[in-house]
Formats: structure tokens, C-alpha cells, sequence
């Protein structure tokens, strides 16, 4: 029996020890999950689990929360792949954007940097993440100004929009139209500093380049009349404030015009860009100079105590103007005048200082050339008459003012009239007669003269055709034409139609020149004055001996006559030197088989030599002054 009770009381254990295990198994499955979970494996399920017990139903919905928990593990691991994803993304558009880019906190710590903006410095963008501005920049007190503009724009929370300039590692200068902006903190609920700058340094080139060739003349690389009225402005501004002085120097070629003729606008080109060379040459570095137009330069410069820098300046600008220039190995000389205007003394406005120098200008024109003048008040009113001259010439056909007067020409021999130069007159309605040295330059220098030549033709054939059907002995006529109006092809026609129409033969006409022609002027001419003398016209040089030129180089001209200057036959008078000198002129022409006719005779002595050396004809005040056509008509 005991043997049976042992047996049955291990068979009982057994089971008890068997439904202890298993009734501990979905605890220890529970335990054993929840470890998996913690260690992050959200894969782990408990396999077995009896919802008809407590313990089943617990491992159930542990089961349950496991797998949501997995899926949002899944959810939340795909969300984060998307943002590194868009991160990068984003950091890629950041870095190739052209644009330079960073958030700055509020300390001046760099907390997004793109690789554009660090490349300005040196840098990589990763180097410069976390760094204070201080420590990377090239430039202190730039940064130093940039970091208070942030504590600004985070305070007043506005966006603001600038042009910067920056100097890079390379030392080279980039400008860049900048935005600023505050945003919120990602990392915190502070403010940061967004920046988003534009290189616009090519714009600025370009702008820079535009305003230069809006202020800067294109031919000679100066300063224009724009930049000068610029510089002017701003020399007011600053003598003012620094207790000094400047002048304005209005300078013209004198000779411009004969180089653009002679050797074409290459040549007058080419003259401008040396001048404007040799100009900035000698003055100084403060002064300025400028191309007016044309050739007319003005220059602008300070002086401190008197006005005798400023004269030294004229003066060396001068001297340097008048050697010697050369083009396609052909060498000639242009002066220039000068006129001054100074600032405070003679005026405090931009247009009277240009003014008042262009006044005195044309002074120094006037008074030689190849000289300067300062303004005077006095000035203004020369210059005004000079300009109303000017003015009122224009009109001066047409309001009936000029007028042509003859002065005879005697034969040495029979002492009887052999011709008449005719000579033009202005009788002005306001300021009465004008003399014909200064009108005629005023003339020709506005191209008047072949309109008057023309006026004056038609007159003159008139009065030679009337007096050559009253009279047996027919007698020339002389007119003075300009070198212009000889090569102009246009004068020989309405020659050749006024004594048509006169019914006078062109072989009573005589064209002078005068003497002060150049050897290129000379050759342009000759073909000219070959068909006036084919259509019988006799051409002679006028007023000779008083530009010292020989009669051989005149020689290459083809003339038949010239016209001894009064001032040889007074040098003829005054000494034994001078009446050599006079003697072996005529000796020469005569060799030379031409016509001399002496001008400008005032004195019985003067008549007296003449006949003693035996010149063809005489003209001057002894005989008849200049006389009107009813004048003339009625002596002769």
C-alpha cells in the first residue's frame, strides 16, 4: 500500500510541477516580448496566448501594441528618410543657387551657410557652420557695422534691401544687391537673420561703363561738356568749403580747320587725341580736362593763392600745343587760345565762369592767337559787339547794308586809269561803317564770303560793262578771292555767268590771292587757277612781301601779276637796306616777265620811286581813295 501512496504522490507532483510550467510560460513570454521591445525590436509577437485567461489576453493586446507600435516605427523611420531626403534636396538648390545664402542667430553665430557665401571667404560651408562672423571675415569694421544692422532689423522686424560691397580672399571686389529678413529659430523660439545676396557685379561694370561713356568723350577718352558741368559744380562745393580757388580755361585750335582740309578728318582726329594728350600731360593732378566739342577743350583747375599758377599752367599749355605734330609722315604746327575765367572773383555761376572764359577766348584769337587772356568786365562788352557783328552780318545783303566801292589803278607810264579793284563796303544801320578788317574775318570764318563774292561780282561786272561801253580803252577788273572760293568749282561758274550776263569778256577780269599760302596750298591750287587763266582770267597775288615767301616758291602758281604790299614800299623809304631789298624784288619779277603793280601809295615821293624803277601800275590814296559807283561814274 505505501508503495502505491509514493506513487501516487509523484505522479501528483509531477502534474503539479507540469501545470506550474505551464501555467508560468505566457508570463515568461511576456517578459521575454517586453525585453525584445525595449532592445528595439518591434518584430517580436508572443506566439501562443489564450484569450481564455487573463494572462492570454494580456499578451494579446501586447501583440496588438507591438504592432502599431511597428508601424508607426515604419511611418515615423519613412517621414524621417522624406525629410533627409528634402534636406538634401534642399541643401543641393541652396549650393547651386547662384545667390549667396546663411541664417545668422542673434549672437553673429553662422547657423546655415551655402557654399557661395563661404567661397567669398575661404572657406567650406561646413567650416563655417557654428562660427561667429568676426572670425571669418576680411573685413572688421564692415562686420562690425553688418552685426548692429541685424540687432536693428530683429528689433524693428522688418525686411530690409541693400547694395554691398565685398572684398573677396582673392582680393578681388564683388558688389551684391542683399535682403535681409528676420525668421524664426529652428532650434529655439529665438529670431535669426536670413540674408540672401545677388552678385550684381557685372550690372554694376556695365552701369559703370555707360556712365563713362555718357561723361567721357569717345575720341579722345576725356572728360565731355556732361562731366564738365559735373566737376564744375562740385569745384563750387569744395573751394567753398576749403577756402580755395579754381579757373575755368576755355581753349580753340587756331589752326584746326587747315589740318582737317589739308590732310583730311583722320588727321583732324588723330590732332585731337594729342592734344588731349599733351594737355593731361602738364596739368596737374587735381585739374581736369574736357573736350567742349569740336576743338574746343576746357580745363579745370584749383589755385590756392594768386592767379599766377594759373597763369603758368596757360602758359605751359602752350608751349606743349605748339610743337610740332605729325600724320602719314607729314609734320605741321596748331596753336591754341586760351581764355580764363576764375571762381570766386570774377563769377560764382557755372554758366557765366564758361561763359566769361569763351569771352576771352575769343580776345585772345583776335589779339594774335597763340595766347591767353583773362576775363575783365570790359571784355564782355568787345565780345558782345564782336558777336553782334557776327549776327547782323548774316542779314547784311538783305537789308541792303553792303555796298561795293572801286579804287583805279594807274598806268605808270600814261598816268591814265588801266583797271579798278573792287572792294566791298558794310554801312551798318546802327553802328554806321564798319572797317573791312574786321567784318571780312567775321566773314570768312561763317562761311559768308562766297555769298558776298557773288553780291559783289554782280555789282562790279555791272559797273566794268557800263564803263567800257563809254569808254574807247576798255579797262580790267579786280576782285579778291580766298583760296576756298578759288578751289571751289561753284565760283568759277557764277563767275563765268555774271560777265556773261554783264556781256563783259572774262579777259577783263584779275582774281588775287594772297600771298600767305602754304607749298600744299599751292599745289591744291594750281590746277585750279590753270582753268581760270585757259578762260583768259589773269590771277595775281596780292599784298606781297608781307608773309616773306619767295616769288620762286610762288612760282609753281600759274600768275601773270603781283601786288607789292605798302609796307615794302614804306620799308623802301626808310633806309638804304630797305630800298636794296625793294629794288631787287622788282629786279626779280621783272626777270620773272610779270606784271607789278604797286599798292598803297600815299606820297608824290612814292610815285617818285615807283617811276624810277619802272613798275607797270600804282593804286592808293594819291591818286583816288575807294569810291562809290556814282562817285566813280562821274571821275571816270
Amino acid at each position: 500500500m505505501a508503495p502505491i501512496l509514493v506513487g501516487l504522490a509523484f505522479v501528483f507532483f509531477i502534474i503539479m510541477i507540469y501545470a506550474y510550467y505551464r501555467s508560468q510560460k505566457p508570463y515568461q513570454a511576456l517578459i521575454m516580448a517586453i525585453d525584445e521591445l525595449s532592445e528595439g525590436d518591434y518584430t517580436h509577437r508572443i506566439r501562443y496566448t489564450n484569450t481564455n485567461t487573463r494572462i492570454g489576453e494580456i499578451n494579446n493586446k501586447f501583440n496588438q501594441m507591438a504592432h502599431e507600435l511597428e508601424k508607426s516605427r515604419l511611418v515615423l523611420r519613412k517621414n524621417e528618410t522624406q525629410l533627409a531626403n528634402q534636406k538634401d534636396f534642399l541643401d543641393r538648390i541652396i549650393n547651386v543657387s547662384p545667390m549667396m545664402i546663411y541664417t545668422m542667430n542673434a549672437d553673429g553665430i553662422y547657423t546655415l551657410v551655402n557654399d557661395q557665401y563661404a567661397e567669398l571667404f575661404g572657406y567650406t560651408a561646413k567650416e563655417m557652420l557654428g562660427r561667429h562672423a568676426l572670425n571669418v571675415t576680411n573685413d572688421i569694421a564692415a562686420t562690425h557695422y553688418h552685426l548692429k544692422l541685424h540687432q536693428s532689423i530683429l528689433l524693428s522686424q522688418e525686411r530690409t534691401t541693400y547694395e554691398d560691397r565685398q572684398v573677396g580672399s582673392d582680393g578681388n571686389i564683388r558688389w551684391y544687391r542683399v535682403t535681409k529678413q528676420p525668421i524664426e529659430s529652428i532650434k529655439d523660439k529665438g529670431k535669426e537673420i536670413l540674408m540672401v545676396a545677388t552678385d550684381i557685379t557685372e550690372i554694376k561694370e556695365n552701369q559703370a561703363i555707360i556712365e563713362h561713356q555718357a561723361n567721357h568723350d569717345e575720341l579722345t577718352g576725356i572728360g565731355n561738356r556732361k562731366y564738365f558741368k559735373t566737376i564744375v559744380d562740385e569745384a563750387i562745393e569744395q573751394t567753398d568749403r576749403d577756402n580755395e580757388g579754381f579757373a575755368v580755361m576755355f581753349l580753340d585750335l587756331d589752326r584746326f580747320k587747315y589740318v582737317n582740309d589739308t590732310f583730311g578728318h583722320d588727321a583732324g582726329d588723330k590732332l585731337l587725341i594729342d592734344v588731349a594728350d599733351r594737355i593731361k600731360a602738364v596739368i596737374n593732378d587735381r585739374d581736369y580736362v574736357f573736350r567742349f566739342g569740336g576743338d574746343e577743350f576746357t580745363i579745370v583747375t584749383y589755385f590756392t593763392e594768386d592767379r599766377q599758377e594759373v597763369t603758368n599752367l596757360a602758359k605751359k599749355i602752350i608751349h606743349t600745343l605748339t610743337k610740332p605734330y605729325t600724320f602719314d609722315n607729314h609734320s605741321f604746327i596748331v596753336t591754341a587760345s586760351i581764355g580764363i575765367s576764375l571762381y570766386p572773383k570774377h563769377s560764382q555761376s557755372l554758366n557765366e565762369l564758361t561763359k566769361y572764359a569763351d569771352l576771352s577766348m575769343y580776345q585772345a584769337k583776335q589779339q594774335g592767337k597763340n595766347t591767353f587772356r583773362f576775363y575783365t568786365p570790359a571784355l564782355e562788352t568787345e565780345v558782345s559787339l564782336y558777336i553782334q557783328l557776327e549776327t547782323d552780318l548774316f542779314q547784311a545783303i538783305e537789308r541792303q547794308e553792303l555796298y561795293v566801292v572801286y579804287q583805279p589803278i594807274i598806268d605808270t607810264a600814261t598816268k591814265d586809269i588801266r583797271a579798278v579793284e573792287a572792294l566791298l563796303r558794310w554801312q551798318h544801320n546802327k553802328l554806321g561803317a564798319i572797317a573791312p578788317n574786321v567784318f571780312i574775318p567775321i566773314a570768312e570764318k561763317n562761311g559768308l564770303m562766297p555769298q558776298f563774292s557773288q553780291f559783289l561780282l554782280k555789282e562790279a561786272t555791272q559797273t566794268l560793262s557800263g564803263y567800257n561801253e563809254r569808254h574807247h580803252q576798255a579797262i580790267k577788273l579786280h576782285i579778291n578771292l580766298t583760296e576756298k572760293e578759288c578751289r571751289d568749282e561753284k565760283t568759277f561758274l557764277s563767275i563765268h555767268q555774271q560777265f556773261e550776263a554783264a556781256n563783259v569778256n572774262l579777259e577783263h577780269l584779275v582774281i588775287e590771292i594772297s600771298e600767305n599760302l602754304s607749298r600744299d596750298k599751292c599745289k591744291n591750287l594750281k590746277i585750279k587757277l590753270s582753268a581760270y587763266q585757259k578762260a583768259g582770267i589773269q590771277v595775281a597775288i596780292d599784298s606781297f612781301g608781307d608773309h616773306y615767301l619767295s616769288l620762286r616758291q610762288l612760282r609753281t602758281l600759274p600768275f601773270k601779276m603781283i601786288k607789292l604790299s605798302q609796307g615794302t614800299l614804306h620799308d623802301a623809304l626808310s633806309d638804304e637796306d630797305g630800298l636794296s631789298s625793294y629794288k631787287r624784288l622788282v629786279t626779280l619779277a621783272k626777270e620773272l616777265r610779270l606784271i607789278i603793280i604797286q599798292e598803297g601809295v600815299e606820297t608824290a615821293e612814292e610815285v617818285a620811286l615807283i617811276e624810277s624803277v619802272q613798275l607797270d601800275a600804282y593804286q592808293g590814296f594819291l591818286m583816288s581813295q575807294p569810291l562809290t559807283k556814282q562817285q566813280f561814274e562821274q571821275d571816270y
